[in-house]
């Protein structure tokens, strides 16, 4: 289950990166807001924001809490990630392998990432997109 947490925050996290890459100016609408996990700024994470009616998704990193990208208008499924390291395991139980894996956790409710009830609507009137989550 933390594998599952690391190499989706890693794959999120590429895919931001390489989505940045062009050198053509953005296409869409400037958002930008704020995440808080029980009253306080997510120290970091990622966000996403995935279109209703097309198979299309935008995102950005969230650092302190805030976060800014460009998205296509329309009604949007929002999904919120953010990890922690928990200690760590050894990477094979072979006799004198000494490499050490990290071990991450969630901290952010399934119900804002993989089974999200997040949701907004990205327009011209709508370019703050605040989200208020609750760790119970």
């Amino acid at each position: 289950m933390t594998r599952y947490f690391l190499f989706l925050t890693i794959f999120v996290l590429i895919y931001l990166v390489c989505s940045g890459c062009s050198l053509d100016k953005p296409d869409g609408i400037k958002i930008k807001g704020m995440i808080t996990l029980d009253g306080v700024p997510l120290e970091t994470g990622s966000i996403t924001f995935h279109r209703k009616d097309v198979d299309q998704s935008f995102g950005s990193v969230i650092l302190n809490g805030k976060y800014e990208t460009y998205v296509q208008p329309g009604e949007m499924t929002v999904r919120i990630t953010s990890t922690r390291q928990t200690g760590t395991k050894p990477r094979n139980d072979f006799p004198g392998d000494t490499v050490i894996d990290p071990v991450f956790e969630s901290i952010i409710p399934e119900r804002y990432h993989s089974k999200t009830t997040l949701n907004c609507v990205v327009n011209e009137k709508n370019r703050e997109q605040n989200f208020k989550l609750l760790s119970k």
